[in-house]
């Protein structure tokens, strides 16, 4: 039985589209749900009012100029500046983008405007920039977007934020250059890209401090950098909980995490991937607590192909993250602690997760490779694998307190370890269907309200749950295809008929097929359009053609070739030969062709005349075929694999 549910965001965000929807757009004195348009590509001599798309403001300055709580701000694709629109001066760097309470911001709407359903951030691109002044950066504004008096009402969806600049020499102006929240400051973010910041101390896109708090929803934080804390800063000393949700951190650097920095902070991260981020201490995340009890959990987190001086994923000090079904792999530390280091801790508490394929000082072998103890340092384990560890009934006492259940096996990764690993690790980390990992983890460690895994497949499929932020789901299994065209007509075929080729897998969402190329070299083309793979032959082609695409579930992905043959009925060519393998007495030969048509396997010693070797083959199912010339074979011979038209096939 399949259960579906509607995610507490999905409410959210229904809730959002009713109140905006529900009161009048053409009002904008104050009455609560109004919508305001802002639109950067409306003729300079429209109205400029914001009550409709063809009356949109030009910049969102003027928007929020007017906004009130319980208004929604319609932003159409394009690039917005802060020094511009109402009361702004060109070239100010204290310009920002201040955020009324309780206002939603949308973003992804096609210039000119349209349905709040035909919206998409990643096809109608609206980027905040702080990019005002006329050098690379230096004199780019210090924060993009400000939330000074922003509440948990207050949010922003679908926007790029880019290229904040908080250099500045007081706390004002030295964290945040993407957004500043004040100490109270509360703020939603959705489906928003933070990319190409810098601060001079804390929070390269984001600080967080006292008793302000972030809810974070399917967001990337990239290039980003300070010295506190790459991309996202948390420093409270209060009891507050910031969420990250299907969040990705990308090639963020700083002196201390890389990508995140937690002090005092109850910062919950669910289904979070950290990639390629580096720094000092802490390649993608650094926790500072002194033992206050306010630290960090990790929930389906994948950390790979980060790195740093020491704790080449994380590093604590004397904090106690909690890491629940995480997996480490490719992280590396030129010091010490290639996934983590622990200095003066009483954690962290690791259940159901994996560290393997990690490197301290250039070696893979060592306990320091996964995790490193320093000072009066503790590190519990229950239910992981953990490379070097020996597992649970040969514990190595360098990994301190083992809580039983632990393994020290290859988890069979479905590629190698490798810490170069591009944007796409978080699929490289999935798990062979014979890994050692597979229902071993332990169910009652599994965070409450946990029911998926990263990428959103059930987190208990068979028997039980599997170590590591990836559930193992069925593979994709596929027959050979083949198909034939005449020249000069085309080949067109169901993507239907594709699907069909192809079982198992997760049955959650329809097959998909991705990434049609062509191997040869020739004046042809093949897509995917209107629901057929499409393939034109060039002109007067008579040779077999490759193409390649990938079939996914969203969950495993499989290539697949597909063989299109000319049709020999209707010519006189003979088929291409894929290989040819001789030795003394014999040779092999290799061609494709049509399942169920017969073929003849001719040889020639001048090219003048050819005269045919063997019987008539009739071509398998899978559309390869093997012939054989036995010896002794002439000194001299070409040869070829023609249709038999005899047979009358």
């Amino acid at each position: 039985m399949v259960v579906f549910q509607i995610s507490p965001r999905v409410i959210l965000v229904l809730l959002f589209f009713v109140c905006c929807h529900s009161s009048s757009a053409s009002q904008l004195d104050g009455e609560e749900g109004s919508i305001i348009y802002v639109d950067s590509w409306v003729p300079e001599t429209s109205a400029q009012s914001g009550i409709s798309w063809a009356n949109a403001f030009r910049d969102l300055q003027s928007a929020i100029s007017v906004a009130s709580s319980g208004d929604c701000v319609y932003v159409a694709e394009g690039i917005y500046f802060p020094d511009r629109g109402s009361g702004q001066t060109l070239g100010d760097r204290n310009s920002t983008f201040s955020l009324t309470s309780g206002v939603r911001f949308f973003g992804g709407f096609p210039r000119g405007g349209s349905s709040f359903e035909m919206r998409s951030s990643q096809t109608f691109q609206t980027t905040l920039s702080g990019a005002i002044g006329s050098s690379f950066i230096s004199d780019n504004c210090y924060h993009v977007i400000s939330g000074l008096s922003s509440d948990s009402l207050t949010s922003l969806d679908g926007f790029i934020v880019s290229h904040g600049n908080a250099n500045g020499q007081s706390s004002s102006t030295n964290s945040g250059g993407g957004l500043s929240l004040n100490s109270t400051g509360s703020l939603e973010i959705v489906e928003c890209v933070f990319e190409r910041h810098r601060s001079a101390e804390d929070g390269g896109a984001i600080p967080v401090r006292g008793e302000a708090s972030v809810n974070c929803i399917n967001t990337i934080f990239r290039y980003n950098s300070a010295r506190v804390g790459g991309a996202v800063s948390h420093s409270s000393n209060y009891a507050m909980s910031s969420t990250y949700s299907d969040c990705r951190f990308f090639s963020n650097t700083a002196e201390f995490g890389g990508a995140l920095q937690t002090q005092y902070s109850q910062t919950i991260l669910r289904n979070a991937v950290f990639l390629g981020n580096r720094a000092d201490y802490g390649g993608a995340v650094y926790c500072f607590d002194f033992r206050s009890a306010n630290d960090p959990t990790f929930i389906n987190c994948s950390f790979a192909g980060n790195r740093a001086d020491w704790g080449g994923a994380m590093n604590t000090w004397s904090a106690s993250p909690v890491i629940k079904n995480c997996t480490f792999a490719g992280n590396s530390a030129r010091g010490g602690g290639g996934a983590i280091m622990v200095t003066n801790g009483w954690g962290p508490f690791s259940d159901n997760t994996i560290i393997w394929g990690n490197s301290a000082d250039g070696s893979t072998d060592t306990s320091s490779a996964s995790v490193l103890l320093f000072g009066d340092s503790e590190f519990f384990a229950s239910n992981c694998l953990l490379a070097n560890s020996g597992g649970s009934r040969n514990w190595n006492p360098d990994f301190f307190s083992d809580r039983g259940g632990n393994i020290d096996q290859d988890p069979l990764f479905i590629s190698p370890v490798d810490s170069s690993w591009g944007v796409s690790a978080e699929t490289d980390l999935a798990l062979n269907t014979g890994s050692p990992v597979i229902d071993r983890g332990k169910i009652s460690l599994l965070p409450s309200g946990t029911t998926t895994d990263q990428r959103g497949a059930p987190r208990i499929i068979g028997e039980g749950l599997d170590l590591g932020a990836f559930e193992t789901t069925p593979e994709l299994i596929a027959s050979n295809q083949s198909a034939q065209y005449s020249p000069p007509f085309w080949v067109k075929i169901p993507v239907t008929e594709l699907r069909a080729s192809v079982s198992g897998g997760l049955d959650l969402n329809p097959l998909e097929i991705r990434n049609v190329s062509i191997s040869e070299n020739w004046e042809n083309w093949a897509s995917i359009s209107g629901g057929y793979l499409v393939y034109v032959p060039a002109k007067n082609q008579t040779g077999i053609e490759r193409l390649t695409y990938d079939v996914t579930d969203g969950f495993r992905t499989i290539t697949l070739e597909l063989v299109i043959l000319p049709d020999i009925k209707t010519s006189n060519s003979a088929l291409s030969i894929m290989g040819i393998v001789v030795t003394e007495s014999e040779a092999t030969i290799t061609a494709a062709g049509i399942p169920g048509v017969s073929y003849q396997l001719e040889c020639s010693e001048d090219l003048s005349s050819w005269n045919p070797i063997g019987l008539p083959l009739l071509c398998p199912a899978g559309g390869i075929l093997l012939l054989a010339h036995s010896g002794p074979l002439p000194p001299r011979c070409h040869y070829r694999v023609a249709h038999h038209k005899s047979l009358g096939n």
